[in-house]
């Protein structure tokens, strides 16, 4: 992962003390004296070097930063904006941008290299999409990845993973072991933690097998041959026109 923290600083402001040409990946001002020093390329500082006489500007994001020095390691060019020549004396602060508010975009032009709790408007969905582990999930989520699984094998999801929801309505015709496979409209990011199947018509036993994975899951379904007071016959259904609905929960 890269990019992923976005670690903002209340006002930070000043001026370039050196010039700095298009492919310079350091900038120096005497406001950077203070910085911390945790800056990576997955914790980044962003700021804008601008010139309001022209209305010129351009995002950077520092990702290295030694303490007391006046001089940062950016990454030049980002959130749209493209590198230019700045003068000593340009102005450079640490402010709001797009990325910090609910900015709006399409569905394919969400940016890959948003920041965790970056929050968008997807203008051709009418839906608020929120970065988070890595992924565009729902703003508002299913569950907190610290309150769900295990999985059937027993492993947890991370704690820093986004819950989601498959579900749907299924007809198929049962295979020769007796089984239906279902694939989601869309992969779960990484995989399936459960399946709830809910047979409709006829009523036969169905459940989810434990071979489920971020693209979907199988089910098996079972033909009940005899039932007598002390047991219950079944073998598996082979050719059976299925109808049943899921929830699949995911991450």
């Amino acid at each position: 992962m890269v990019y992923e923290q976005r670690a903002p600083r209340d006002y930070l402001a000043g001026t370039l003390s050196t010039a700095a040409a298009i492919s310079d990946t350091a900038i120096v001002s005497d406001s950077f004296s203070t910085l911390p020093t945790d800056y990576t390329t997955t914790k980044v500082l962003p700021l804008v070097i601008h010139d309001p006489s022209t209305g010129l500007y351009e995002v950077v994001w520092v990702t290295a930063h030694t303490s007391t020095s006046t001089t940062v390691t950016v990454v030049r060019a980002r959130e749209g904006t493209t590198a230019r020549a700045w003068a000593a004396g340009s102005y450079v602060i640490c402010a709001p941008t797009v990325r910090d508010a609910l900015s709006t975009s399409t569905l394919a032009g969400l940016p890959t290299d948003a920041h965790t709790g970056m929050r968008v408007l997807v203008t051709d969905k009418g839906d608020v999409r929120q970065r988070a582990n890595a992924t565009w999930a729902p703003s508002v989520g299913v569950a907190l990845a610290d309150e769900v699984g295990p999985q059937s094998g027993g492993t947890f999801p991370s704690s820093a993973a986004a819950i989601v929801v498959r579900a749907g309505h299924v007809s198929g015709t049962t295979n020769s072991s007796g089984q239906v496979s279902v694939t989601y409209r869309v992969a779960f990011p990484t995989a399936t933690i459960a399946v709830v199947v809910t047979g409709r018509s006829p009523s036969v036993p169905i459940y989810s097998t434990d071979n489920a994975t971020a693209s979907g899951f199988v089910c098996q379904v079972w033909k009940v041959t005899q039932i007598s007071p002390t047991f219950i016959t079944s073998t598996m259904d082979v050719g059976f026109s299925a109808v049943f609905q899921y929830v699949a929960i995911g991450y």
